[in-house]
């Protein structure tokens, strides 16, 4: 009402000076052609006002200043105007009266406009918010975001009548959500809608007022005027005088006028720049990054939060400066995709990498649309992006997590807080054969073995609701019925609010490893091939014998067993047979002895049983009872590999607690009675004394003379010379060791190397020996000019050393001696196994060059068939076959026999022992090729032999 009345005023001061200006015109030509001029500014005044207010709209002018300007010159004009009787300006002055209102509605309604405008954004994102936080706002939202994007278009440039309906039908239905949400929120969507409502309204009334503004009648009525006012000039004349007198007060009125309306044009000015502040800050403060180009590809409009995460680009090629930080795997996408969108009327959503100020890869969200002007010309790009970088990470986590569930080993099964089944993995259904389909909704029950009670489930589910975890044992069954052990783990996942929603169980089946696990058993208990207790499970049980003897005042016997002749029988027949012999063995000892009583193998072919609960009156009459029985049951003969065995026992018998009250010294010192029954002649049984212990302490301390004797080098060698029989030539030589200690004097081989070999210390003497004899040949072949052989005998335990033929080696290469000069004496019990390490041993020696001879021939289980495989370039007749000949007809026998078969495989025999003429020619005289004794010399000091060769080189 102020507006109109304002107009109104300023109507009747301009028809007052119109009209004294029409009179004024008739008596002075200068006013006529200054109206005339007048006239022609107030038609172009208005063309220019229609500019600047359609410039105002277009946002390429944010004031009314040049606006107010030129209408209050305009209405200086109008006012200037004066009306004639007939009413020449009454038309014109209603037509600017009618232009000015609708300028001050277009102002009006624009301001309006401008005011839902600037609401939009900021009502749009508090329901955003308000939708995200509601379980039930995710439809709501999704509307609310369309309905955004289709008020921007129709802003933009969609004002068709058609466009307008639908997007208030829109905006109606839109209105309708608010009875799904709270009255706050109720309220803002109705708000929103009624904004909403106001932009299409406002947006099309200033299309339609624009109209009227561009089809105004002032143009044709100014010329009209000018026309008229030719013709009627005389006549305004005459009324210009009469209404001069007014023309002060229109003067003043029009200023007035001026005055109000510039005031209120400077506060719409002041408006309208606030407006355009309000809106560049919901812009900058958006949460999303927006920008804006035209159709050169330009970036023209970019808000805060996009400057920021492009380093300050508000300007450029959109192609070029705008997806320079741009991952290079998604640059020429990216690009694509801009290209083709200035061809594409729908929008476009896309993901791309994009570096950041720290120089890494953050992930962009983008939706990119196209602007066209009303006339379909393509305007630019409108886009808007988001940084989903931590929800790509989720999403990538999410998706490992999966691999992960689906892939792993183990069975998982996750079930909701009514313990119903809702996912389980690959894995579950390999386990219990259950599909995933079948378990559904279903309990963990299906599975329930029935194995463990109500107590351990009571006990399960209270660990895992008071601790959040429980694992363990459990038997479970397959869907085809069978029982499995596993192990189960079980978590709970609870939520913000510390309540379970889930429970996780994670299983494998342990079938396997339970089996391994009495498989551990029985190998840390019981010996793998006779099935009977091992040392570990004795000690235990001889333990608890002790304990139950102390507390009833029993006594415990200890019998230590070892077979005599077991190793001729491996050797001989193989380790097959020997672990046959051990089996049935087993079988027969186990019936010689009581249900309480334990039978334990310790080693190879040794033995002990433990007596448990013995009368200490009667025990040295029982024991012998038993001992004898087992020696009686293991004199039979056994059948083995189809082949008559016969072995027997020797028994060391130990008593608790006479001998001993531990579990070390009753198995010592029944391992010490042992080893003296041995030495009474095997096959018998003898209790533990104090003489055995005595005979045992020296043998220890033999064995640390020995190690002293190593290190203190008081060894030296003897050699006895090897003689040809026919030539009665020195073929070569015997090295023998001898000892000799500080304090028992010479000590012979047959006292120290049978414990140098158990020791393991004849590998170092044999090395010793071996290079010192070699050395020695050096010297008597150098001295001779013949090619003497030195024969060094060569342990079992030296064979098996892996590093025995590079000590053979490095003395040949030391020595610089050929070969075929140094002989190893072997027993011929190494040949017995064929294949075994010794034998590889040989062959390589035998490919070295070195001479093999075979030792003590006969006197084992003799096997042909290794003499034509094995590389053997000597046999040693034993003295115990030369001692009795000729007159012995067996020894004499064996002699021939051996001498023939040596011949046979084209190998030259050598007889030890020959003491008497008579013995060498009955060799001579059977083809025997060497010999060695005391008829022709004893054992030797290298001295003694230099004094033999001197002689011998003499003659």
């Amino acid at each position: 009402m102020k507006m109109f009345s304002v107009v109104s005023v300023l109507f009747t001061a301009i028809s007052i000076l119109a009209t004294w200006l029409y009179q004024h015109s008739q008596v002075d030509y200068q006013a006529f052609h200054t109206q005339t001029e007048l006239i022609r500014d107030i038609q172009e005044n208005t063309a220019k006002l229609t500019r600047e207010i359609l410039l105002v709209q277009q946002q390429q002018t944010h004031h009314y200043d040049t606006t107010a300007s030129i209408l209050t010159n305009n209405d200086l004009l109008v006012s200037q105007l004066v009306a004639d009787k007939q009413g020449i300006f009454i038309d014109l002055i209603a037509s600017w009266s009618v232009f000015k209102c609708n300028i001050e509605d277009i102002k009006s309604n624009f301001a309006v406009y401008q005011n839902s405008l600037r609401y939009f954004p900021k009502g749009t994102e508090h329901l955003l918010l308000e939708f995200a936080a509601d379980k039930q706002g995710v439809g709501s939202r999704n509307a609310l975001l369309h309905l955004e994007r289709q008020v921007l278009q129709f802003s933009l440039g969609h004002n068709g009548q058609q466009s307008f309906a639908e997007l208030n039908a829109q905006t109606k239905a839109f209105n309708v959500i608010a009875k799904q949400h709270t009255k706050e929120t109720a309220f803002a969507i109705h708000m929103l809608a009624k904004h909403v409502h106001i932009l299409l309204s406002k947006h099309l009334l200033l299309q339609q007022q624009n109209g009227q503004l561009l089809n105004t009648e002032i143009p044709q009525q100014t010329r009209k005027i000018l026309d008229k006012y030719n013709q009627d000039f005389q006549k305004q004349v005459v009324l210009a005088t009469k209404i001069r007198s007014f023309f002060y007060v229109a003067c003043l009125g029009l200023m007035l006028i001026v005055v109000i309306v510039v005031t209120r044009l400077k506060l719409i000015l002041s408006e309208l720049h606030a407006s355009e502040g309000l809106l560049r800050n919901v812009a900058d403060n958006a949460p999303v990054m927006l920008w804006m180009s035209d159709q050169e590809d330009q970036l023209i409009f970019s808000n805060e939060r996009w400057r920021q995460a492009t380093d300050g680009v508000d300007q450029g090629d959109i192609f070029i400066d705008c997806v320079a930080n741009v991952h290079p795997e998604d640059k020429e996408r990216l690009r694509l995709v801009l290209r083709q969108q200035q061809h594409k009327k729908s929008e476009t959503l896309l993901q791309f990498r994009v570096l950041d100020s720290s120089q890494d890869y953050r992930y962009w969200s983008a939706n990119i649309i196209a602007r066209y002007a009303d006339s379909g010309k393509y305007q630019g790009l409108i886009g808007s992006s988001v940084d989903i970088t931590e929800q790509k990470l989720l999403e990538l986590d999410m998706q490992l997590a999966a691999q992960v569930f689906e892939h792993s080993l183990e069975g998982i099964v996750i079930t909701n807080a009514d313990n119903e089944i809702v996912q389980t993995n690959k894995a579950f259904s390999e386990l219990t054969g259950y599909s995933r389909a079948e378990v559904l909704g279903k309990t963990p029950n299906i599975l329930s073995s029935g194995l463990q009670d109500e107590a351990f489930y009571r006990s399960m589910w209270q660990t895992i609701h008071e601790q959040g975890i429980w694992q363990g044992e459990v038997y479970n069954r397959r869907k085809n019925g069978e029982i499995y052990p596993e192990w189960l783990s079980i978590t709970t996942v609870k939520d913000t609010a510390q309540q379970i929603t889930h429970y996780i169980a994670v299983f494998s089946d342990i079938t396997e490893k339970k089996r391994a696990e009495q498989d551990i058993h029985l190998l840390a208990h019981f010996d793998a091939l006779t099935k009977l207790p091992n040392r570990v499970l004795f000690n235990d049980r001889i333990q608890h014998a002790i304990q139950q003897a102390t507390r009833k005042d029993h006594c415990v016997a200890v019998m230590f067993l070892d077979l005599d002749r077991f190793k001729a029988v491996n050797d001989s027949l193989g380790h097959e047979a020997g672990d046959e012999l051990l089996v049935e063995v087993a079988a027969d000892l186990s019936g010689c002895i009581r249900e309480v009583d334990t039978l334990a193998r310790v080693g190879g072919d040794e033995f002990i049983i433990l007596l448990e609960a013995m009368d200490k009156h009667s025990v040295y009459k029982d024991c012998p009872i038993v001992a004898e029985k087992i020696i009686q049951q293991l004199s039979t003969e056994y059948q083995i590999k189809d082949s008559p065995v016969f072995i027997g026992v020797s028994i060391g018998i130990a008593i608790y607690p006479d001998d001993g009250k531990s579990i070390e010294m009753l198995t010592q010192r029944a391992d010490m009675a042992m080893y003296h029954a041995k030495e009474q002649g095997r096959n018998n049984f003898q209790f533990y004394s104090d003489q055995l212990n005595s005979i045992v302490q020296t043998r220890l301390k033999l064995e640390a003379d020995l190690r002293t004797a190593i290190e203190q080098q008081q060894f030296f060698l003897h050699y006895q010379p090897q003689y040809n029989l026919i030539t009665q030539k020195i073929e070569g030589f015997e090295a023998l060791v001898r000892w000799q200690h500080p304090q028992m004097g010479l000590i012979p081989p047959d006292d120290f190397i049978s414990i140098a070999e158990e020791t393991g210390l004849i590998i170092d003497i044999g090395k010793w020996v071996l290079a010192t004899a070699c050395e020695q040949l050096v010297v008597w072949q150098k001295k001779t000019g013949e090619p003497l052989r030195m024969a060094i005998n060569v342990s079992l335990k030296q064979l098996e050393n892996e590093n025995f033929v590079d000590c053979v080696k490095a003395v040949l290469a030391q020595t610089k001696i050929a070969a075929e000069s140094m002989e190893l004496e072997v027993t011929e019990s190494i040949f017995l196994e064929e294949g075994s390490v010794s034998l590889q041993i040989l062959t390589q020696l035998d490919q070295l060059g070195v001479q093999l001879s075979m030792d003590d021939f006969g006197t084992g289980y003799s096997n042909m068939g290794y003499l034509k495989k094995l590389p053997i370039d000597r046999i040693k007749i034993d003295r115990c076959f030369v001692t009795d000949i000729p007159h012995d007809e067996n020894d004499a026998a064996i002699v021939c026999a051996i001498i023939d078969i040596a011949r046979h495989f084209n190998i030259k025999v050598i007889a030890e022992g020959i003491e008497y003429q008579e013995q060498a020619e009955y060799l001579i005289s059977k083809g025997c090729d060497e010999g060695q004794g005391y008829l022709f010399s004893k054992p030797v000091s290298a001295a003694e032999i230099d004094k033999l060769l001197q002689a011998f080189l003499t003659s």
